[in-house]
């Protein structure tokens, strides 16, 4: 089950997400810290907080490896196009303008989990390909060294043979 983070200082919001594993934080400063403890599917946050406001806690979100590709979806109570601008520039997924209704989040919620899932099989298609050519790869030069030792082989029985015979003919040349 998706494990939902969602960071807001309205205690409503934090309890109307419903079907998903959620965890709460009631500010940014302890989403950030959920958000690394709890390494969610994805995060809904408000952008207007105390504390740490959702941009601060997106550009922390993005700056750690093991959270830097989850979605976030922007909860706002004005959507103007600088505040969308600025959330975008700095990786939000998604905005929901207030008021919402419970239907509008878990349908945003949905279509950014099934994108992240989405992305998810593309990239483990790609490391599958990658470690199959790996495979492949490594194959091909154990051939290789294997037929470089049976060239080397063949090489030296005719030069031992040489060599042999050069040295009977030097012992009893007499």
């Amino acid at each position: 089950m998706p494990k939902i983070l969602v960071i807001d200082d309205d205690s409503i919001v934090r309890e109307e997400i419903a079907g998903f594993e959620v965890v709460s934080a009631e500010d940014g400063l302890v989403g950030v810290k959920y958000a690394y403890n709890h390494v969610p599917s994805l995060i809904v946050c408000d952008i207007t907080m105390p504390d740490l406001d959702g941009y601060g806690v997106l550009m922390e979100i993005r700056a750690n490896p093991a959270t830097a590709d989850t979605p976030v979806i922007f909860l706002t109570t004005q959507e103007s196009e600088a505040e969308i601008r600025v959330g975008t520039s700095i990786g939000a997924s998604d905005f929901i303008s207030r008021p919402f209704t419970q239907e509008q989040l878990l349908n945003a919620i949905q279509t950014r989990l099934q994108k992240k899932e989405a992305k998810e099989r593309v990239l483990k298609r790609q490391v599958e390909l990658l470690e199959r050519a790996l495979t492949q790869e490594h194959e091909q030069r154990l051939l290789r060294a294997k037929l470089v030792a049976m060239f080397a082989h063949d090489f030296r029985n005719p030069l031992a043979s040489i060599v042999a015979s050069n040295s009977l003919m030097r012992d009893f040349a007499d």
